[in-house]
């Protein structure tokens, strides 16, 4: 069992001396690559003002209205570790010290604010997480993702991908502890760090690297859930966690990655499931390798929807029939009165072939 409480102490600290974390796993969706600040930049203006541009994509002003109204209540109390000089780094909480800083700043600009709150919001009590290097490492993940994976404000699946396997590695690859410690099953903590790898082997390619952006992360997750599209079209390595089969794996690639001017094939991540009913089709997979063949039109020449294709017309015959007024039965012609023969015939023969088939099957 893994303790977090031992290495959390309570404190009262300035504001002044609590910043936004800037690496906050949030921020992985952003196309950006600047890499990690080190802790003794954190402080600085500039790396504050993009955290604070950052954070406020993901809505502060409810956080900012409540805190206004009811003030800071003790249990929204925020964690955070020691950079140095007295200054301290948001580990579980960057939401709620934007809203308090934008507060603070709206009030300087003019807006009233009680004293009362301006004064608890001077210095604030937190939860200082202080333990050793290795062990303080753990346990943000563990605090952050605790409250983020399954919590109020949900990561998506690559930060929680990204934080899964940096967990798994703080406890000794061990995915069914890291992935227990944050709520996640053995099976999706796999396909998690499966997909990971797939979007960071995309990455190495020659061809496509440049195109290996955290947003696309949910096409390989959705390529992990299928068997078909994962083992058989793509040949996924479980010891060496690669695709093997090349041609098809550039197949894949020049579908979510069309040539410039052109519009892709598969344009979203949940796309790619109506691709696992298309590859487990050779008829439907043949159509859709050849130029200018959609995937809508390669999903509609599948057996699966051929089968459900005669559903459709019969479905509407019966709500034809449902919908004959009874005035219009009282004069129904002879034509129409042979059409409807002609239907309960057909309907006849067709139950008594599908009898006669379960019967032999049975």
């Amino acid at each position: 069992m893994l303790d977090l409480g031992r290495n959390l102490e309570l404190r009262c600290i300035s504001i002044d001396n609590l910043f936004l974390d800037p690496n906050n796993p949030r921020f992985l969706d952003f196309e950006e690559e600047i890499g990690t600040v080190p802790d003794q930049r954190i402080p600085e203006p500039g790396v504050q003002r993009r955290a604070f541009e950052k954070i406020s994509r993901f809505d502060i002003r409810q956080l900012k209205d409540s805190i206004a109204e009811v003030g800071f209540l003790p249990m929204d109390r925020m964690v955070v570790r020691a950079i140095g000089n007295g200054n301290h780094a948001i580990v579980e909480g960057n939401r709620r010290l934007a809203a308090i800083k934008s507060l603070l700043e709206d009030h300087e600009a003019g807006r009233e604010l009680p004293q009362e709150l301006l004064e608890q919001l001077q210095a604030i009590e937190v939860w200082v997480l202080d333990a050793e290097a290795e062990l303080a490492a753990r346990d943000q993940l563990l605090l952050a993702g605790l409250r983020h994976i399954s919590g109020v404000k949900s990561w998506g699946p690559y930060q929680r991908a990204i934080a899964l396997r940096a967990l798994t590695e703080q406890m000794n690859n061990d995915v069914t502890a890291a992935g227990k410690a944050l709520g996640i099953g053995r099976t999706t903590a796999r396909r998690l760090l499966q997909a990971l790898k797939a979007l960071e082997n995309l990455r190495e390619d020659e061809e496509y690297g440049d195109f290996a952006k955290p947003s696309m992360f949910s096409y390989f997750e959705e390529v992990m859930k299928s068997p078909s599209l994962r083992d058989d079209f793509l040949g996924w390595d479980r010891d060496t966690w690669e695709f093997t089969r090349v041609e098809n794996l550039r197949l894949f690639y020049s579908w979510i990655f069309p040539e410039e001017g052109q519009e892709p094939k598969i344009a979203r991540g949940a796309e790619v499931r109506d691709l696992a009913k298309v590859v487990a089709d050779p008829g439907a997979l043949d159509e859709f390798r050849k130029p200018g063949v959609s995937l809508a039109q390669a999903l509609s020449m599948t057996e699966e929807m051929r089968q459900q294709d005669w559903e459709r017309p019969l479905r509407k015959a019966v709500e034809a029939l449902n919908a004959i007024p009874i005035g219009v039965l009282e004069r129904f012609s002879q034509e129409q009165k042979e059409l409807l023969e002609r239907l309960i015939s057909l309907a006849q023969r067709r139950l008594q072939i599908a009898f006669s088939l379960q019967e032999r099957a049975d």
